[in-house]
């Protein structure tokens, strides 16, 4: 008799859980698709805090006319504070910034979220090393393993 009346009870407690979570059930989120890919080294500048450098890539034509957001991931570095990374595309002659990182900080990361424009251009990447610090040394920012993902 006892174990009849746990056995209802477990059922029961099973019952109600079940009920529970049909509440609780996450939507998946879109998932990014894979437009670009880069592994290996882009670039590394190396300087003092006398030298500004900054190079330009043409990256390829991407189009983003059925995307509303990019993710951005690479493994980039910089010792030099006032660097910059900026992922853009021209139009009439003028930069677009679709992604601009800034600061050690923010380039010293692995990957980045943007909303991105409705059209298909040919993107370019701009890095550039500045520091505001002049101690002698010398500064760095690297860039490697470019993926660029689109949703």
């Amino acid at each position: 008799m006892i174990k009849k009346i746990i056995s209802y009870c477990l059922f029961i407690v099973m019952i109600f859980a079940a009920a529970g979570c049909k509440d609780n059930v996450v939507e998946s989120e879109a998932a990014y698709n894979l437009s670009y890919n880069r592994p290996g080294l882009l670039d590394s500048i190396t300087g003092d805090c006398s030298v500004v450098i900054t190079r330009a890539y043409g990256l390829d034509s991407m189009d983003f006319r059925s995307a509303s957001k990019i993710k951005m991931e690479f493994n980039a570095y910089t010792d030099a504070d006032i660097s910059f990374l900026k992922f853009y595309y021209l139009n009439a002659d003028t930069a677009v910034n679709i992604i601009n990182l800034e600061g050690s900080d923010m380039i010293n990361r692995t990957s980045v979220e943007a909303n991105v424009p409705s059209t298909k251009q040919y993107c370019y990447l701009r890095l550039g090393l500045r520091s505001s610090i002049c101690t002698g040394d010398i500064f760095h920012i690297k860039l490697r393993d470019l993926k660029i993902y689109t949703k």
